[in-house]
């Protein structure tokens, strides 16, 4: 009887600890679905910068031409269950300082600031995106962050970023800007603003959308490696349960038995 109570009470654990995994499926699945719906326009957006860039490359020159200290923002999770996400960044940010000693880095995401740990190289660490409302509010943090160090360091740093893609690690350098070609035509296009003044704001439109592209990309593989992660361990506890019932079932038939035996042998004269 009381090993059948022990399984019995194994399997209950099992079965809240499944639902625990399903409510996080099931986020995942939710977030999956608003971050790839709103996926072509980010990227419409990204191109049309892009094409704004091109057509305005002389005015970008002295400013490509400044190249400050190599400042990485690592984007990683806030939260577990997303296999080998944040293990993949780390890695690559430790093939970076190996060439680079003075490579220093914005850590983002709980889990990855564990993986990293603290070290010289790490000027700052803020919490990461769980769903994608999230985005905005950290975007702000990480800016903040990344202004009091270019005050502090009096130049212009050179950002790139070190974050899960569609497929796998990926940096994506942001700064200094580097247009990507010039306008069809080869003229300058006439602006309403004083050229320092447009560089100035199109360089603050352009690294915000270009940050919020990487950390919802992010957060896209984010969420779709915890769902598959998810459904594995899901898809494991169900055939751990279904083990255990069945043994759950065969002790009860030996108990069965043993109580029928003993009615057997109690009427016995």
């Amino acid at each position: 009887m009381s090993r059948r109570r022990d399984i019995e009470g194994r399997m209950a654990v099992l079965g809240d600890l499944r639902d625990v995994f399903d409510s996080m499926r099931t986020l995942s699945l939710v977030e999956i679905a608003k971050l790839s719906r709103n996926e072509p326009a980010r990227r419409r957006l990204q191109e049309q910068l892009a094409a704004i860039a091109g057509a305005s490359t002389s005015y970008f020159e002295a400013i490509a031409a400044l190249r400050g200290p190599r400042l990485f923002v690592l984007v990683g999770s806030e939260r577990g269950f997303c296999a080998g996400f944040n293990d993949a960044v780390a890695r690559h940010w430790e093939r970076i300082t190996a060439r680079d000693e003075l490579a220093q880095a914005i850590v983002v995401g709980g889990m990855l600031v564990e993986r990293i740990g603290a070290s010289r190289s790490i000027a700052a660490s803020i919490g990461g995106p769980v769903i994608v409302e999230d985005i905005d509010a950290i975007l702000i943090s990480l800016l903040g962050r990344l202004s009091e160090i270019e005050r502090r360091l009096a130049l212009p740093i050179s950002l790139s970023t070190i974050s899960n893609g569609r497929d796998d690690v990926s940096v994506t350098a942001i700064l200094p800007f580097e247009p990507r070609g010039a306008s069809p035509n080869g003229h300058l296009p006439e602006l309403n603003l004083a050229p320092n003044v447009f560089v100035r704001e199109f360089i603050d439109q352009y690294v915000d959308a270009a940050l919020h592209g990487v950390f919802a990309t992010s957060l896209l593989s984010e969420h779709r490696a915890r769902l598959a992660h998810m459904t594995t361990a899901i898809d494991r506890l169900d055939e751990t349960t279904d083990a255990l019932r069945r043994r759950a079932h065969r002790l009860r038939q030996e108990e069965i038995t043993q109580e029928v035996e003993t009615i057997l042998l109690s009427a016995t004269p």
